[in-house]
């Protein structure tokens, strides 16, 4: 498939994006038409305007992830199958691949810069690992020839499912256990913090995050400062304004922010799929026209009016693609 003719040049797809149940759901319905028959009259909508071009349904990391835990192979056959049909392989880039261009676009425009005109499709990619992050010898720790990126951007479906089907499974196992391991130490940080935040306000929370959230991104950001050939070598060089702005004008920051500070203040733990919802959203929502969610995940982002912000439909069943496309 060569994606740039077929997304680029023409009027843009709509970009769906759907929770990992949602595709269970729609694997459901490929098996069993007849049981989940609104479910796959919707499917029969979806491929028709995947077909003609009109429709896109990435995959995220997510996705991606929990589809390759699934230790039942014939239940991640089939549904890797679903998957890579249906959004042909295409993914969502990852967080540092939409965030470096993002903190580039705020740091442009806060210094009165031109600003970069990018494909409309950027934030998605061809090359299914990039779901992670962008594809760089120096960060990957390897080289992959361009014989072998030209044949996965050729069929990156059938890549993408052979990588979620064959791949060697102790590999695969180790991937999922250092993926627990990292998601462990993360929420071990977040306990600790909601400790000490216990008496404060939501408000309070939203800036202690921010905080968090640019001290994390420090080089990161002056990386970036630095390439677009501004005059920093702290932080504090681009101007308190600019600082406590970034939170709220760079979307990644933004969407992380509101779904952690609600997600924190429900009466519940938090567990490694929530870290999970939270990652695909702040990764998505920013570009995707539709979103169908889990009805937690959604009613978080409703309540922060990241749908209005964002201009995304926010929807909790498959059913109601049918209205949105």
């Amino acid at each position: 498939m060569n994606f740039n003719a077929h997304y680029s040049n023409t009027m843009p797809p709509v970009v769906i994006y759907l929770d990992q149940n949602k595709w269970i759901d729609l694997a459901r319905c490929v098996k069993d038409p007849d049981k989940y028959a609104e479910n796959y009259a919707v499917l029969e909508i979806l491929v028709r305007q995947v077909q003609k071009h009109a429709a896109i349904v990435p995959l995220s990391f997510t996705n991606i992830y929990e589809t390759h835990k699934i230790n039942d192979l014939g239940r991640r056959q089939h549904l890797a199958w679903v998957q890579s049909a249906l959004s042909r392989g295409i993914v969502f880039r990852g967080r540092n691949g939409i965030l470096r261009p993002q903190i580039a676009d705020y740091l442009r425009s806060s210094h009165s810069m031109s600003p970069i005109n990018r494909p409309h499709n950027w934030f998605l990619s061809d090359l299914h690992f990039e779901s992670a992050a962008d594809y760089n010898p120096e960060i990957f720790g390897f080289s992959i020839s361009n014989r072998v990126l030209t044949a996965f951007k050729a069929n990156p479906a059938g890549s993408l499912y052979d990588y979620l089907v064959h791949s060697d499974e102790n590999v695969r196992r180790d991937a999922i256990r250092r993926y627990s391991t990292g998601s462990r130490d993360l929420l071990n940080r977040m306990e600790k913090r909601l400790e000490l935040w216990t008496s404060e306000s939501i408000a309070f929370r939203k800036r202690a995050y921010g905080a968090i959230l640019v001290i994390e991104h420090v080089d990161l950001i002056l990386s970036i400062a630095k390439e677009l050939k501004l005059t920093v070598s702290t932080i504090n060089d681009l101007g308190s304004s600019r600082i406590k702005a970034i939170v709220d004008k760079v979307p990644t920051f933004d969407i992380e922010r509101e779904l952690a500070i609600k997600m924190e203040a429900e009466s519940r733990s938090i567990d490694e799929n929530d870290l999970r919802d939270i990652s695909a959203l702040y990764t998505v929502l920013p570009y995707a026209d539709i979103i169908v969610g889990e009805q937690a995940i959604i009613n978080r982002a409703r309540q922060a009016k990241l749908g209005q912000r964002y201009k995304t439909k926010l929807f909790t069943k498959i059913t109601e693609l049918a209205q949105g496309i």
